[in-house]
């Protein structure tokens, strides 16, 4: 099974332009998956959001206006079924349990905080352990380099090798991680 995804912070998408060129971009570029972080949509405004090339979508609204919000589409040319899912109340991610082609899936999205990552990804990742099933895919926009080794900015005061590791479960047999 070959899918492709797609993770991006949108930055906004309150904008009727912003949300054309989101869905034009997906659909261009053939993505099966697209997590989308930093949506800036309240509940009242996520309709405006469908696609029909993405029928599937599961989101996460802001909790305030002009914060957070994550959103996760799944697309037509895929068989999926939905079986559970977890979404935050501060519109941070929204974690989906569901069947991809028959092939049992967590698809996951995150949009981490500016300050105190490390406790917010402890739980995050403690609550994603306990809540997947099958293989996990996830997306998001950490707002802290993952990667030591990857970081562009190596004088960067926001390394945090403690963040890999939580991402690995402290090995990095246990996990792929693709920036």
């Amino acid at each position: 099974m070959g899918v492709k995804c797609v993770s991006l912070n949108a930055k906004g998408l309150n904008s009727p332009y912003k949300r054309r060129q989101l869905w034009r971009d997906a659909v261009q570029s053939h993505c099966d998956i697209l997590m989308v972080q930093e949506t800036h949509l309240l509940e009242e405004d996520v309709h405006r959001c469908k696609h029909p090339s993405f029928p599937h979508i599961f989101y996460s609204p802001s909790y305030k206006k002009k914060k957070g919000g994550v959103l996760l589409a799944v697309g037509k040319h895929v068989t999926f079924a939905l079986s559970s899912q977890s979404i935050d109340p501060r519109g941070r991610f929204a974690i989906i349990n569901g069947t991809l082609d028959n092939v049992a899936i967590t698809l996951a999205t995150v949009y981490g905080p500016n300050a105190n990552q490390i406790p917010f990804f402890r739980k995050f990742f403690k609550k994603l352990h306990d809540f997947a099933t099958g293989s996990i895919l996830l997306g998001g926009d950490f707002n802290i380099p993952v990667s030591v080794r990857l970081d562009c900015d190596r004088r960067s005061s926001r390394r945090r090798p403690e963040l890999y590791s939580l991402i690995t479960g402290g090995g990095e047999s246990q996990a792929v991680i693709s920036l």
